[in-house]
């Protein structure tokens, strides 16, 4: 606790008047509650989270939340307010960083439902115009078809699961500004 502190003013007709205010404590601003840098792939996303618990966030994007989810590369600053009332601002950097583009196809998948691995897609990292992605048996009979790129095949067939094999796959896509893109190959099924 510090000493008190006696202040004497007076206005303009020349009266003065004192008071003493005693301070009790002296509160600290948050700091360094964000990383210097950051980096995150066209095509994805990543997350920038505040470093610590605060009473309040509010992001410049006008986000509310300890964290926030963002696709562009940019400057994000956050401005956090601690227990006690006091308030400040931190910014990161966001770089963008050079990653994969276009269009992946896996060789294999294991649909047996432990949530890894379960489906058979592409994997995506372009931003598309068109896209159609189709399955067929090995006898040449389309299986699966879907115009969404989150939506794969889940090794089955009318609701039958179908069994260890091999299988056909064909792609066919447009990135925004760019050409059709047609790719092929064949694929495994794994239980």
């Amino acid at each position: 606790m510090q000493a008190p502190t006696r202040s004497r003013v007076k206005n303009q007709q020349n009266c003065a008047a004192s008071d003493t205010i005693t301070i009790t404590s002296i509160l600290d601003l948050p700091i360094n509650f964000l990383n210097d840098t950051a980096s995150v792939c066209r095509y994805q996303t990543t997350t920038l989270s505040a470093i610590g618990d605060y009473a309040a966030y509010l992001w410049n994007n006008g986000a509310t939340t300890a964290s926030i989810t963002i696709n562009q590369a940019g400057f994000y600053s956050l401005t956090v307010t601690n227990a006690g009332g006091c308030s400040a601002t931190d910014t990161i950097r966001v770089q963008e960083l050079t990653c994969i583009e276009g269009i992946f196809i896996p060789s294999a998948f294991t649909p047996n439902r432990d949530g890894l691995n379960d489906t058979f897609k592409p994997i995506v990292y372009a931003n598309l115009e068109s896209y159609e992605f189709m399955i067929f048996s090995r006898w040449g009979e389309l299986i699966f078809s879907s115009k969404t790129p989150s939506i794969g095949w889940d090794g089955t067939v009318k609701g039958k699961a179908m069994p260890v094999g091999n299988f056909v796959w064909k792609c066919v896509y447009k990135e925004v500004g760019g050409e059709e893109m047609r790719k092929g190959g064949n694929g495994v099924l794994v239980r």
